[in-house]
């Protein structure tokens, strides 16, 4: 008797904590943790404590879409996210996003797959970099998600009565004027950062500016702009980029027409930019090249100089806040042109058209893999649909958009989109054109809007326009 009164009392103590772990495993067996083939899993997502993640749909493109929520937290301002194969943080694409506690929204990730077909399966991590009101820059890898390619369009998810219908459609609906730029302009670099554009330098309405304003993007467009720290001499057509609250303009025209090497740097935050300061110089007199940051390095493809001579050297140096680090050369361009864009999607640059001096305008698209070793080897993908310069393309969800530009007889409003999978680009798709046949306007994509400012039409224009994607 007392040894079944004993083995009672053992099944009533351990019992619920052995059905707990039976329920675990079971989770963690249909999310193919212990080896199972990927094919035969189903589509699930399981989160860690605190937030909800559910319904993840896959398409061709390695678009995914999860219905998230977060529990627990007054607010929380989610500025990035990545997804990755394996347990290493990826590189994050930056977003825009304010929920309460308790609310649900649906978020887009950019998954890489192996292949495009129906069927293709993915297990991987979901993360997200966010602040809440007692901490700021949390990265979090916050969910495992097992799921397969269901379809070739728009991934659509409702969120039943607790929210609305959202999705993710890649083209352009339309585009809509916003505040304008104080003063007409071309040729100006603008930048984003912390829910602010801004904009350095540019071509005005007579001469070359040292003129710097910046202001506040949000759904509804550009705010007021506000003039802040001028440039430390008047430039023009530099490369500028923001990484972790700084503001790093490297080369460019100044007013006398020379071609600079000089890169600056400055702080960045909602009440402007801070006092300018001098950094590692540029290894040449750089312009109408195209600069780019990823995972605190800033990387430089091509190179037009003071004697009129382009040059296929890409170079690359840390970022921090003391400045630009030593510049380092990489792999150089497979063409010697210029006025070609650059951006970055996951791990990747991808460098759209440019101009050729005695060969022409192209239309090539070429991509390579970026890390702290430099650029890697440049491969070919889907040309773009015409030769292009002058274009400026930005990104949204692992997505590039490429907005007007030149063909060297006409100016243009086209815009065309791509999406890069697995080191390859898909077809380019037109969407809505911009409402000006322009050039040297400068564009930034930032919480799934794109925002553009002035250009030659060919007269210089204040005029600034904003799309949702």
């Amino acid at each position: 008797m007392a040894k079944l009164q004993s083995a009672m009392e053992y099944l009533m103590t351990y019992g619920w904590a052995i059905l707990v772990i039976a329920v675990v495993l079971g989770a963690l067996y249909q999310l193919g943790i212990f080896g199972t083939s990927t094919n035969s899993l189903a589509s699930a997502c399981l989160s860690t404590t605190g937030f909800l993640c559910q319904t993840p749909i896959l398409n061709t493109t390695g678009y995914l879409g999860v219905k998230f929520g977060e529990i627990g937290i007054s607010t929380i301002s989610i500025t990035a996210l990545g997804c990755s194969p394996n347990a290493t943080a990826p590189t994050m694409q930056s977003v825009n996003i304010q929920m309460a506690s308790g609310a649900t929204t649906v978020l887009q990730f950019s998954c890489p797959l192996t292949s495009s077909k129906f069927g293709t399966p993915f297990k991987g991590y979901l993360w997200l970099t966010y602040s809440t009101p007692t901490q700021s820059g949390v990265l979090d890898r916050f969910a495992v998600v097992t799921s397969k390619v269901t379809t070739a369009g728009n991934v659509t998810l409702s969120l039943g009565g607790i929210g609305s219908a959202s999705s993710f459609n890649a083209a352009i609906s339309s585009w809509n004027s916003t505040i304008s730029y104080p003063e007409v302009i071309a040729g100006t670099s603008c930048t984003t950062s912390g829910g602010y554009i801004y904009c350095v330098g540019g071509i005005g309405p007579a001469n070359i500016r040292a003129d710097v304003y910046y202001a506040p993007i949000s759904s509804n467009g550009i705010g007021a702009w506000t003039a802040t720290t001028s440039y430390p001499f008047n430039l023009a057509l530099s490369q500028c980029v923001t990484s972790s609250g700084y503001l790093y303009c490297i080369g460019g025209e100044n007013l006398f027409g020379t071609i600079l090497q000089n890169t600056y740097y400055a702080t960045v935050s909602s009440a402007g930019v801070g006092a300018w300061t001098a950094t590692t110089s540029y290894p040449s007199n750089i312009m109408y090249s195209s600069c780019f940051t990823s995972s605190s390095y800033v990387y430089c493809v091509t190179n037009y100089n003071n004697l009129g001579a382009v040059y296929p050297a890409a170079y690359y140096a840390p970022i921090s806040g003391s400045g630009i680090g030593a510049w380092t050369q990489t792999t150089s361009y497979p063409i010697s042109l210029d006025q070609l864009s650059c951006v970055v999607i996951g791990s990747n640059v991808v460098c759209v058209g440019g101009y050729e001096g005695g060969v022409g305008i192209h239309s090539e698209v070429y991509t390579a893999p970026i890390s702290s070793s430099g650029i890697g080897s440049w491969t070919a993908v889907s040309s773009y649909p015409a030769g292009i310069d002058t274009e400026l393309c930005v990104t949204i969800s692992g997505y590039i958009y490429c907005i007007a530009g030149s063909n060297g007889s006409n100016l243009l409003n086209n815009i065309y989109y791509s999406h890069l999978v697995s080191s390859a680009l898909t077809p380019w798709s037109s969407t809505t054109g911009y409402p000006l046949n322009i050039q040297t306007s400068s564009c930034i994509s930032n919480g799934g809007y794109i925002y553009c400012v002035g250009g030659n039409t060919p007269a210089r224009v204040s005029s600034t326009y904003y799309a949702p994607v």
